[in-house]
C-alpha cells in the first residue's frame, strides 16, 4: 500500500455500539461483524471505543459505558500511515478513529499498521499537500514542500504562479 488516505486503507466493516447497550449486546455485535474493536456512541456523538478484551473483562449485564475508553485517539483521513503509527504508539491505544469532515468514518489498528508497506508510505509521504495532507492535484511550491490546487486557491494563490505543477 502506498500513502494514499487513511479511508482507502481502513478495514470494513466499522461499526459503533450504543454506550448504553449492554456489555452482552456489544459482544453479540462484534462476533456479528467479526471485529475486535467498536467505536461508542451515546446518540450522534463519539463518546469512546472498546475492544472485545475490555468487553470479556467487563459483566454481561454492564453497561458498554463502563467498559470502554473515553480518550479517544483521532486522526483526519488526509493523515500518512506514519502519523497514524506515531499516534498509536504516543498514546498507547489499540486503535484510532479515522475522521472525514469531521465524522468518523473509519477505524484503524494496530494490526492495520503492521501491514502496511512502509517504504511505499515513506516514498509517497514527500508529495503531499502541506496544508490539508492530500496527495492529489499537488503543485510544487518555491521552497520544495508541495500544496493541492484548493488549498492554494484558499490562500488566493494562482497554481500558475508556480513552475511544477503535477
Amino acid at each position: 500500500m502506498n500513502s494514499r488516505a487513511l479511508t482507502d486503507i481502513v478495514k470494513v466493516p466499522f461499526v459503533f455500539v450504543g454506550a448504553d447497550a449492554s456489555v452482552r449486546e456489544a459482544r453479540e455485535l462484534a462476533a456479528a461483524y467479526g471485529v475486535h474493536h467498536l467505536s461508542v456512541r451515546r446518540g450522534a456523538e463519539l463518546v469512546g471505543t472498546t475492544c472485545a478484551c475490555l468487553l470479556g473483562r467487563a459483566s454481561e449485564q454492564a453497561r458498554v459505558a463502563e467498559a470502554m475508553r473515553t480518550d479517544v485517539a483521532m486522526l483526519p483521513h488526509t493523515a500518512s500511515a506514519s502519523e497514524a503509527a506515531q499516534l498509536l504508539e504516543d498514546t498507547g491505544h489499540p486503535s484510532l478513529v479515522v475522521l472525514e469532515y469531521d465524522e468518523p468514518c473509519g477505524l484503524l489498528t494496530r494490526g492495520d499498521v503492521a501491514e502496511w508497506d512502509w517504504d511505499a508510505d515513506a516514498l509517497a509521504a514527500a508529495e503531499r499537500c502541506q496544508c490539508c495532507g492530500l496527495a492529489e492535484q499537488l503543485v510544487k511550491l518555491e521552497d520544495g514542500h508541495f500544496s493541492c490546487r484548493a488549498c492554494l486557491h484558499a490562500h488566493g494563490r494562482s497554481p500558475a504562479e508556480h513552475a511544477h505543477a503535477f
